[in-house]
């Protein structure tokens, strides 16, 4: 838990030093074991940060400072890491794309000639879509139903499992303020009064792949002292 909360503080005091919106840590080591944070402007410019080991001040590359890898992400509504050298990107109007790269995300890394590659549309029915890693994709609607998409290798469109449809794990997740994967297995839930849970799965998360026959795990209360938790 201290080093938790260590790693937190410290992406605190780094958004604030470099007057980033959006820090997102890489769900899966880099290239030998570098770990990457993808730093996101107001302006729609998107930089990262890598790191060996853990994220020291001194471990960081470049001399702690940013290297920028393009401009324009701001025409998305979120930027987020799937890990394994891919960016998912969705659009207002729920158009879902990805973008892939080999080694670190330096702009001559990524595939494609760094050009988006369309998923689906439609996205913009869920609330919420976050990666779950290990080519997971979690959804969860307005009325508290979560679901799961997984793919094989990149994320294109045909090397989505279930012909490309959700499954659903199950309803009720809306009781939440809250949902957010922290990989390997594990999503975290906070409540409104601060309690913050976690559930596991093997595998797949599909609802028979739950630990604890499916129950949360509560871990502890008073998490609403803090403004963001992820």
């Amino acid at each position: 838990m201290k080093s938790v909360i260590r790693r937190r503080r410290f992406l605190v005091v780094l958004a604030t030093m470099t007057g980033l919106t959006t820090l997102t840590p890489v769900l899966t080591q880099g290239q030998s074991g570098v770990q990457i944070l993808y730093a996101l402007k107001p302006n729609g410019q998107l930089s990262y940060y890598s790191y060996s080991g853990l994220p020291d001040p001194n471990n960081f590359r470049n001399r702690g400072a940013e290297k920028v890898i393009s401009n324009g992400w701001n025409e998305y509504s979120k930027v987020f890491s799937g890990g394994s050298g891919v960016l998912f990107a969705l659009k207002p109007n729920g158009q879902l794309s990805y973008y892939s790269y080999s080694g670190l995300p330096d702009p001559n890394n990524f595939r494609n000639r760094g050009a988006e590659k369309v998923i689906s549309d439609g996205w913009n029915e869920y609330s919420k879509v976050f990666s779950g890693g290990s080519g997971v994709l979690f959804a969860l609607k307005p009325n508290g139903q979560l679901s799961y998409y997984s793919y094989s290798g990149l994320p294109d469109p045909n090397n989505f499992r279930n012909r490309g449809a959700e499954k659903v794990i199950s309803d009720g997740w809306n009781e939440y303020s809250k949902v957010f994967s922290g990989g390997s297995g594990v999503l975290f839930a906070l409540k409104p009064n601060g309690q913050l849970s976690y559930y596991s799965y093997s595998g797949l998360p599909d609802p028979n792949n739950f630990q604890n026959r499916g129950a949360e795990t509560v871990i502890s209360d008073g998490w609403n002292q803090y403004q963001n938790i992820f």
